[in-house]
């Protein structure tokens, strides 16, 4: 059997502290023992104090990063994380049809870390146009999907109207023959047996299982590793809905492993570059 590791590319932010973003990715790539590759939208100020800025790259150096990588490299599965622009967006979904990538997880960054909407309506709109109908797996946080469905960004409750709200949605937006699944994160009181969990609607039915609830301020990057390893699964080759588990698992360990942690000043990281024993 060859040793030769799944190639993984995530395309998003870069946070200089290590936190968020590429960082977080291509530590949890390394750790689930695939080679972690990345293209830049944007490069943030920020730290667990304050966000102090950004700046873009355009869409052209984009466009060009992307040749550079997947024209050699290639890539057996991809991630987006903070795109924050149309036009970079449209460049990513160009890329993944010119180059034929079949495993694509769209983390679609709208919101910042206080629930708060952060670009223009178009970014939203072009989600929902380019890039959702490449999705393999949507990986949004429960604001970020009540958000995309309502255009409010209080978290999606998994109530009755709240499943129906997504159910309607996905026809709308899913006409294509591909179905992606939508993940449902950190979901309170889903079910009597599951007081925290997490989940998925495949557009015919919901399912939900038990994971953990951690105790601790240091929850930085958590959403970025969880679509990290959801991304290292499927690029090797593990089938959708239980890269979906192990993904869970996996971000779940990574938050219990750093919970007591002082790294930062407030809000630190996740353990997704220690391996479980």
């Amino acid at each position: 059997m060859s040793d030769l590791p799944s190639k993984v590319l995530t395309i998003g932010g870069w946070d200089p502290c290590g936190a968020y973003g590429v960082a977080a990715d291509i530590k949890t790539f390394a750790t689930l023992g695939c080679h972690g590759m990345a293209a830049l939208s944007v490069a943030t100020v920020q730290n667990s104090l304050a966000w102090l800025g950004a700046e873009f790259f355009s869409a052209d150096f984009l466009s060009k990063q992307l040749d550079a990588i997947l024209s050699d490299y290639g890539a057996d599965a991809l991630k987006t994380g903070f795109l924050g622009n149309a036009n970079l967006i449209k460049v990513v979904a160009q890329k993944i049809k010119q180059y034929d990538l079949k495993h694509v997880v769209i983390d679609p960054v709208v919101l910042n870390a206080k629930g708060e909407v952060m670009f223009e309506s178009q970014v939203k709109e072009a989600y929902e146009d380019l890039l959702f109908p490449l999705a393999t797996v949507i990986t949004p946080n429960l604001k970020e999907l009540n958000y995309f469905l309502t255009g409010e960004s209080t978290a999606w409750d998994g109530s009755s109207q709240a499943k129906a709200q997504l159910a309607s949605y996905y026809k709308v937006h899913f006409k294509t023959a591909n179905k992606p699944i939508i993940c449902l994160k950190g979901l309170v009181n889903a079910a009597p047996s599951l007081p925290f969990a997490d989940g998925w609607y495949d557009g015919e039915s919901f399912h939900f299982f038990k994971s953990s609830f951690v105790e601790t301020q240091n929850l930085s990057g958590s959403g970025d590793t969880f679509s990290a390893a959801l991304t290292a699964n499927l690029a090797q080759s593990i089938e959708p809905k239980e890269a979906i588990k192990l993904a869970s698992r996996f971000a779940h360990e990574a938050i219990r492993r750093s919970k007591d942690w002082s790294l930062a000043k407030a809000e630190g990281p996740t353990g997704n570059f220690i391996k479980a024993p």
